[in-house]
């Protein structure tokens, strides 16, 4: 089964980067992708992954557990909800 360190390295081959080029890409520590490739850092901090994640143009979650999005999480930003405090109006902005 592959893991995180896994997955990090297949992307990073897949990008063409150096562990060190990847470093600098994602704005991480120098050597902390040779660390966590190798296992050495298994647990790596959750800013440090959506770095990682943006730099190999793949998702956290997929880095993380090795599934796709789900189509929610592939639609964007979802519209903002309106609170109890302001008053909701319809989508075609008449009143109702």
């Amino acid at each position: 089964m592959a893991g995180l360190a896994d997955r990090m390295r297949e992307a990073r081959e897949r990008t063409g980067l150096s562990a060190r080029a990847l470093d600098k890409k994602a704005d991480i520590t120098p050597g902390h992708t040779t660390a966590i490739e190798s296992g050495g850092r298994a647990n790596p901090a959750a800013e440090t992954l959506r770095k990682l994640a943006a730099a190999l143009g793949v998702s956290i979650d997929w880095l993380m557990t090795g599934e796709s999005p789900t189509a929610a999480d592939q639609t964007g930003p979802q519209p903002r909800v309106a609170n109890d405090d302001a008053e909701a109006k319809p989508a075609n902005g008449t009143e109702g």
